[in-house]
């Protein structure tokens, strides 16, 4: 399973979430039920500079939450061939998954926000399937915005190894 996440500059919520599967991927290397490089993790932006660094909060919210040296990150933009490379295609919010969508709309079946490939909808139109961009906030800002990424993506992982059994 190919995993892409998406954001906007893919150098804070992306880069996070990215990060963060890895390490739990990482962890699991042991775990029976998932093999060896079974799940491939990448991230990118719908408007990334290629090549930029990540955000220097970002780096330091995974560092002190999670132990995860990521500073040699560089921000890659979202193209056909980076979708067409991914089986599965988890954006940070409700906007970036319609306009992934409707500019590549062979693909649309494999593009969903994060949190509602978590948990699902709820049955609520009005709920927030976002994961809000820490972009411009202090540390604080990123350190919850890490923490609610690594929620989900600890629940993406458990259903993507269900789906792979």
């Amino acid at each position: 399973m190919r995993v892409l996440f998406v954001c906007t500059g893919n150098t804070c919520r992306s880069f996070m979430a990215e990060k963060l599967m890895e390490a739990i991927v990482e962890d699991a290397s042991d775990d029976d039920r998932l093999q060896k490089g079974e799940i491939k993790v990448s991230s990118a932006g719908l408007f990334a500079v290629e090549g930029d660094e990540a955000s220097e909060y970002a780096v330091k919210a995974l560092e002190k939450l999670y132990d995860i040296d990521s500073d040699k990150h560089k921000a890659r933009q979202l193209d056909e061939d980076v979708i067409e490379d991914a089986d599965l295609i988890l954006t940070m919010t409700d906007s970036q998954k319609h306009a992934i969508a409707d500019a590549y709309d062979d693909f649309e079946d494999k593009v969903f926000t994060l949190k509602e490939f978590a948990i699902g909808p709820n049955g609520d139109e009005d709920e927030d399937i976002d994961v809000d961009d820490p972009y411009g906030g202090d540390l604080e800002e990123y350190m919850s915005c890490a923490e609610e990424i690594k929620a989900l993506v600890d629940l993406t992982f458990e259903k993507i190894v269900a789906m792979e059994d």
